[in-house]
């Protein structure tokens, strides 16, 4: 999930830009980030739903499905904690 990375590195960029520059340039990274957050996050559930369920479900898969299905759950958990957190202090400073 290389595009979890860019999330991340988006996320950092904005925080950057609003903390250490002109709050009005941060929608060059928000744009960006949304777009791949929200194709990201679909991926992840339609990964989960379509193939590491049936993974599990199947006995001779299970290991490997459960293994991935605990990644990409990580992953997905903290792309969200990632965003949760950075999203009120944005508006804090933008506010400010």
């Amino acid at each position: 999930m290389n595009a979890a990375l860019l999330i991340i590195a988006l996320a950092i960029g904005t925080s950057y830009i609003i903390n250490h520059s002109k709050p009005k340039y941060a929608w060059i990274t928000i744009v960006p980030m949304t777009f791949v957050g929200i194709t990201t996050m679909t991926a992840g559930f339609l990964n989960i739903k379509n193939i590491f369920l049936p993974l599990v479900v199947e006995s001779a898969t299970r290991v490997q499905g459960m293994v991935n299905l605990v990644l990409i759950i990580i992953i997905m958990a903290s792309l969200v904690i990632i965003l949760v957190e950075a999203l009120p202090r944005w508006v804090k400073v933008k506010k400010d």
